[in-house]
């Protein structure tokens, strides 16, 4: 049971990781300021939907219909650009294109932003060379 001591909170009472407000990230334990990718993934919904962790099963199902969802958006996308494209192959395909962006992202997140600029653009030219 809560305390009445320690309220719920929400961002009706100015929590800040659920807060709308544009701040500036705090510096992470060694200093440097926590982009705002990185600091979205730090809220627990975003980072178990992105990287999958021991969640509940609810958020687990939602976060997997999500994937599927985005999966089926990137497969129309390629069968509106290649109309000789199977759907299975264009949903394997986005499939694929999905979970290298997801196995990708940890890596951008815990690097220095040169580091994470420099993955990224590696990211983009790798998809580039696979969906092209």
């Amino acid at each position: 049971m809560r305390s009445s001591a320690t309220p719920k909170r929400s961002p009706r009472n100015g929590d800040a990781s659920t807060s709308s407000t544009t701040r500036a990230a705090p510096p992470d334990s060694s200093g440097r300021r926590i982009t705002r990718q990185a600091s979205a993934c730090q809220n627990p919904a975003t980072r178990s939907a992105l990287y999958g962790t021991a969640t509940g099963d609810r958020l687990a199902e939602a976060a997997g219909r999500l994937h599927d969802d985005i999966a089926r958006h990137v497969a129309a996308m390629l069968r509106r650009r290649s109309t000789g494209l199977s759907e299975e192959r264009a949903l394997l395909t986005g499939s694929m294109a999905l979970a290298t962006v997801k196995a990708v992202m940890p890596m951008i997140t815990s690097a220095s932003a040169e580091r994470g600029a420099e993955l990224v653009d590696e990211l983009k030219l790798m998809l580039v060379r696979y969906l092209g």
